[in-house]
């Protein structure tokens, strides 16, 4: 799909099937089969990032989060490769089902690589926060954004000290959000707002409480 003859279009819609494709193998197969595969999947996903295309990144975001689900601590050889597609998928506010894809992967990065994922976590951390700030991002990316805050604490541990102030904050201000109406979707949203707080605090007190031991 990377020949330049290749229809734009074409080409992302055929990535689009080939990462979804893929990432179902990958759910399927064991780790000791995927492994044989792993660097030539991560290298020509790594070439779908450099292509603009929603929907292909859409996939390839999740595909890489079921690699890193199957390979744990070996995904770690391809983290630093990876961060410069996961902060432009963390920063793309237009395309919101691509940023919620990106905020997905954090949540498998962090399950997958544990600790190791703390020399990372300053841009992503910071990535995170500016998305709950931004006023062009869709409200429904929010709870996603929120929750993960809880799988960062739990994999960083003590380290999630740095950014406590900070999330702690902005997590007080989303749990003040209250809003009367009888909207159904509204109502929904708040609810699912709610969830995603206290799925992070939760997730914080457990991260943290090993700074006490």
């Amino acid at each position: 799909t990377f020949a330049a003859h290749t229809d734009h279009q074409e080409r992302m819609q055929l990535q689009s099937m080939c990462c979804s494709l893929i990432g179902q193998c990958i759910q399927r197969l064991s780790s000791e089969v995927i492994i044989q595969y792993a660097d030539r999947t991560m290298t020509f996903t790594l070439q779908v990032f450099i292509t603009k295309g929603a929907v292909a990144h859409e996939y390839a975001f999740m595909m890489v989060g079921y690699l890193a689900d199957k390979l744990g601590s070996d995904f770690g050889r391809y983290l630093q490769h990876f961060m410069p597609a996961l902060m432009t998928g963390l920063r793309n506010v237009e395309e919101y089902q691509v940023c919620t894809c990106a905020v997905g992967v954090v949540g498998d990065l962090c399950r997958a690589l544990g600790r190791e994922v703390s020399s990372v976590c300053d841009d992503i951390v910071r990535a995170l926060l500016e998305l709950l700030q931004s006023p062009s991002l869709t409200r429904i990316v929010k709870p996603q954004v929120l929750a993960v805050f809880a799988d960062i604490a739990m994999a960083i541990e003590a380290d999630f000290q740095r950014y406590a102030p900070l999330v702690l904050h902005m997590l007080q201000q989303a749990g003040e959000v209250t809003i009367t109406t009888t909207d159904e979707e509204i109502i929904e949203y708040i609810n699912s707002l709610r969830e995603a707080i206290l799925e992070a605090y939760a997730g914080i007190i457990q991260g943290l409480k090993t700074e006490n031991k």
